[in-house]
This record gives structure tokens, sequence and C-alpha cells, in this order.
């Protein structure tokens, strides 16, 4: 941190943390739980907000917006149903392998274990344990001071080179809503280590050695090869054989 300026809720300084490194673009359905996030949308100048009339369609219309343009996308939801509304759209992107991180509201902190309606924490829906297995990372906001950092670690473990995916990141309403010095943070990029460990390079000359010997070849490209396009094909040319991509590749 820098310094500070005057101070804004923590969820505009969430918001303005993600414009700032070029997370722009949001699709989500407002509801009480999550409306200090979607202020912050709205009053950031640099922000665009599309609103679908479904949480799933929103997940769906991210993922699209992530194979057309390349850009990490957000989706905002709030509590209760809002949060299981999207569990089908965020297992889609997670086998899919498509990055992108997930705001989830809930009630606030000191009503949480009472059975409020819409607790989405342990003693509600438990939305972090529901979406384990199809997430790179759950995270609750647990400070107003520490959301900007929260909003940023999420995002790094969705863009993980080894495994992209969707994130969550749960932001009680308590805590969206407080006003904090809106921090200044330095521009860092998270660096995953590109290079592979040494059993799937076995993995690879194996292959590289069966594919030669084959008689009848034929590579079939999944979802996990974009990005690497000039590599494929000159694996391709290499090789000399047919191939075929997955629908989603």
């Amino acid at each position: 941190v820098r310094g500070e300026e005057a101070e804004s809720t923590a969820a505009e300084n969430a918001v303005a943390a993600l414009v700032e490194r070029g997370i722009d673009t949001f699709f989500g359905v407002p509801g009480g739980p999550i409306i200090p996030f979607f202020d912050a949308i709205l009053r950031n100048p640099r922000a665009t907000l599309y609103e679908p009339r479904h949480e799933t369609v929103a997940v769906f219309e991210a993922m699209g917006f992530y194979r057309a343009t390349g850009r990490v996308p957000v989706v905002v939801v709030t509590a209760g149903p809002g949060a299981t509304n999207v569990v089908t759209g965020v297992a889609a992107a997670a086998l899919e392998r498509i990055p992108m991180l997930v705001v989830c509201g809930d009630v606030a902190w000191s009503s949480t274990g009472k059975r409020m309606l819409q607790d989405s924490g342990e003693a509600g829906l438990a939305i972090e344990r529901m979406l384990s297995s199809v997430t790179r990372a759950t995270i609750r906001v647990s400070r107003a001071e520490s959301a900007t950092s929260q909003v940023l670690a999420a995002v790094g473990a969705a863009v993980n080179r080894r495994d992209p995916g969707p994130a969550l990141l749960v932001f009680p309403i308590d805590r969206s809503g407080q006003r904090r010095p809106s921090p200044r943070l330095a521009t860092a990029t998270r660096i995953s280590p590109s290079i592979p460990p040494p059993p799937a390079i076995e993995t690879l000359l194996s292959l590289e050695q069966r594919l030669r010997r084959s008689r009848r070849p034929l590579l079939l490209l999944g979802a996990g090869c974009r990005g690497h396009e000039a590599a494929m094909s000159e694996l391709v040319d290499a090789l000399g054989i047919p191939l075929a991509t997955t629908p989603c590749a």
C-alpha cells in the first residue's frame, strides 16, 4: 500500500481494484445483501454491468464473454437463491477451465447463526462448501480493510495458469457497506510457475513416441489448448496427423 485517499465503501475499493487490473465487466442480478457491490459498480465510470434475468444466465454470459475476449469477467449474485441459482453455471465454467470471479453477497455477520433468511454462511446454506468442488478458491471477506486484498487473491486463484477456473468471494453486507480509506495498491502481476513438472514431461515424450509409431493416430484438442494455438499448429505440422477439437475448444 503506497498511501490513502478519501474514504469509500469496501465494495467501492474492491471494484476499483478490479477495474484497475482490467477486470471491468460484470454480470449479475441484484438483491439486498449484495446491493453495496452493485452500487459500487454503477458508481465506477470504467465498469460495465450486464443484468440478465437469472443468475445461471449471468454465468453463461460471462463464459461467452471470456471466450470472445480472453478477459476475466465477474459474476455478482445475492445471498440465498442468488447463490444457489449460480451453481450450474459455475460447475460448467469449472469443467471448461474458464477463469472468472463470482462475488456472492451474504447477510450481516452479526446475524449469522441466528437462522436469518438467506443466510449463506455455515449456519445456513454454507455456500463455500456448496461450491468448493467447482471453484479454485473460496474466500469470505473477514474485514472491510482486507476486502481489496482478498478480492485480488480470489482473482489470482481464478487465473492460475496451471488450473484456471471460477473463484468465489463471499462479501457480507455489513463488510461491503463499511467506509474505509481507499488504498493505493502497487501494480502486481501474479506469476505462476511455467516449468511443467518432470512427470508431465515424461508423459509428453512417451505420448510423442507412441504417436509416431501409431498407424492411424488422431489428435483431439480440448479447451485446455486455448491460448496455445500456435504451438498446437506446430505440433500437428510436425507430426503430420489429423486432428479434431472438442465442442468447447
